[in-house]
């Protein structure tokens, strides 16, 4: 573990980063307490769904005002996946008192609280490999862009936009881990077996 908190893992471009990081933190923050005094109902439902499914109560589904047919009471909803709904509930799902409350403020921003820490964790990613890229001055210019891009603020805390920033980080990743398979297949064998705790690492 000693090994693992150098100076070169952690140093000044962290620290530089970690700033960013948490002023882009705050603009989401911000955002979304601007938003809490007039939360969405469509937002709600899908908060409330997600938590009925985290109790056991079924696969998420539709509720009569966003379903073509409001004759049924209930629908598979046919457009997302049931982590559209379990993401922004789990917060809700795991402090008992805010889930039992129902109170629209404190939903909206523990169910807005995941897609704020996709964008951080989109962000640390983008500087990452920025970095490795193109050096500090690489990461730092991607990651001030990153940070103060509207659109990306915007996604982040959810301000008149669909929650599509897991989706966006996941993507990310794939991509991501798509170049770390490649590069474990084409290294050569030194290379394989003085890695293989990296190797058993990514294919678990």
């Amino acid at each position: 573990m000693g090994q693992f908190f150098t100076r070169e893992r952690f140093g000044t471009p962290q620290v530089y980063a970690a700033f960013l990081l948490l002023i882009f933190c705050a603009q989401c923050l911000w955002l979304v307490s601007r938003s809490v005094a007039q939360p969405l109902s469509s937002e709600m439902r899908r908060i409330q769904t997600g938590v009925s499914q985290w109790q056991g109560n079924g696969v998420a589904k539709d509720s009569p005002a966003t379903s073509e047919d409001a004759s049924h009471p209930e629908v598979y909803d046919p457009n997302h996946s049931p982590l559209w709904y379990l993401v922004p509930a789990f917060p809700v799902w795991i402090w008992p008192h805010a889930a039992g409350t129902h109170v629209a403020a404190t939903w909206i921003w523990l169910g807005r609280a995941p897609y704020i820490g996709f964008g951080l964790l989109l962000g640390a990613s983008l500087w990452y490999v920025a970095r490795r890229l193109y050096g500090n001055q690489g990461g730092y210019i991607a990651l001030v862009l990153y940070c103060f891009s509207p659109g990306i603020i915007r996604s982040s805390s959810l301000w008149s936009a669909q929650p599509e920033m897991g989706s966006a980080w996941g993507a990310f990743g794939a991509i991501f881990t798509a170049i770390a398979v490649a590069h474990t297949l084409y290294a050569p064998r030194e290379v394989v077996l003085w890695n293989w705790r990296r190797i058993l690492l990514l294919g678990l």
